[in-house]
């Protein structure tokens, strides 16, 4: 069974970053702690459990009226069953409940070019030019929201 938590434990952020060394450190051989490591009234981070384990992790750094995504990752046995899809719209819909007191207008992230595809399935549009981060391609993404 699928479960999505916002971080407000130590464990629960230990399980984040449990998730993102196995993606980005074993995987891509980069380091999954950046400067930004750290949870406050303005950074969130979610985790996705399935029958307690922690499977997936993203970030939300709010930054005046818009959202970016940030450290969203899957373990690879975990993919293509939909996780990074519904942590995704587990993380928009949670950007845009109105009890959070955020307003929001549009969504941001910076999606490595072979998770392009991916990210435009779910409304995002790669903007600019390619650039590196970490020796790995990316694009800066846009989701306008939609006030309908």
């Amino acid at each position: 069974m699928k479960e999505f938590r916002v971080v407000t434990t130590k464990d629960e952020y230990f399980d984040s970053l449990l998730i993102r060394r196995e993606v980005f450190c074993f995987e891509q051989n980069v380091s999954y702690e950046d400067e930004l490591d750290f949870v406050d009234k303005d950074r969130i981070i979610i985790n996705g459990y399935e029958n307690g384990q922690v499977v997936a992790t993203g970030r939300i750094n709010f930054k005046e009226r818009g959202a970016k995504f940030e450290r969203i990752c899957v373990l690879k046995d975990f993919r293509n069953k939909s996780w990074g899809k519904d942590l995704m719209l587990y993380m928009i819909n949670f950007c845009l409940d109105e009890k959070l007191g955020k307003i929001v207008d549009e969504f941001i992230l910076e999606g490595q070019v072979q998770a392009m595809g991916f990210y435009e399935k779910l409304g995002f549009i790669k903007e600019g030019e390619m650039f590196y981060d970490a020796g790995i391609p990316h694009y800066l993404m846009r989701k306008k929201v939609n006030k309908n």
